[in-house]
């Protein structure tokens, strides 16, 4: 990787801010441990499902890490590969959302989607973070 120039690491580390204060932001408002237990909740899911959220996060968290870990050493464009891997988390969110603020759908298995999107979703972000704290140490 080529030598960044102070302007690029100042510019870099602004940008980083703004991102990360943006997703501190979201994530006092939008917790794992509150948000997703409440609607699965009233989705109608079962109890076990519910209360295992936080565990099953983390669980989903730590899995991809190690094969996105290996993957993360070799990587060249590490600019790009930040891009590409935040793109990994979108489809789930996006598929979320959609399906919630469109559909609205209900009855007995409404829950299992957002279960499945929840857990596509945590895979995701397993798998972002080593790219994600390569990126973070290169640029700061």
């Amino acid at each position: 990787m080529t030598e960044l120039s102070k302007p690029d690491l100042r510019r870099n580390l602004i940008f980083n801010s703004i991102h990360e204060c943006g997703w501190g932001f979201g994530m006092a408002f939008h917790t794992t441990y509150a948000i997703v237990p409440l609607f699965l909740n009233q989705l109608g899911a079962p109890a076990p499902v519910v209360i295992s959220v936080a565990g099953l996060f983390a669980i989903l968290f730590a899995v991809p890490q190690f094969a996105s870990a290996v993957f993360a050493r070799n990587i060249r464009n590490l600019k790009a590969a930040v891009i590409a891997s935040h793109t990994l988390v979108m489809p789930p969110i996006l598929m979320m959302a959609f399906a919630f603020a469109f559909f609205a759908p209900s009855g007995p298995y409404a829950w299992l989607y957002y279960y499945i999107c929840f857990i596509l979703y945590g895979l995701a972000i397993g798998f972002l973070l080593p790219i994600w704290a390569g990126f973070l140490h290169r640029a700061t």
